[in-house]
């Protein structure tokens, strides 16, 4: 995961990778979440068959947040967080922000 992010930081502030789900605004910070594919190095694996990456940016303070990392094969599948289940698509990708984002 530091390796993932770490080549992701300088390019995420100024053109985001992916595709953008949602924004949210926090004590007065917009965050700008997005979904990429990353391919995996061990097993080998091309981006599409590899991982999701969700993520959030804040431009103004150059903040990185990194909210769910989760297999390609998991699509569809359901995560738990906070004794709720949601979708692994972009509905249920929100809804797992909005999660993650109570904990902040």
């Amino acid at each position: 995961m530091g390796k993932l992010t770490d080549a992701l930081l300088p390019s995420v502030f100024t053109s985001p990778l992916g595709d953008f789900i949602t924004e949210k605004k926090i004590q007065n910070e917009t965050i700008h979440f997005y979904k990429i594919k990353v391919g995996i190095s061990s097993p080998k694996t091309t981006p599409n068959n590899g991982a999701r990456l969700i993520y959030g940016v804040i431009r103004n303070s150059k903040k990185f947040v990194p909210i769910l990392v989760y297999g390609a094969f998991e699509k569809g599948k359901y995560y738990l967080i906070n004794n709720k289940k949601f979708p692994l698509k972009k509905s249920g990708l929100i809804g797992v922000i909005d999660e993650k984002l109570k904990s902040i």
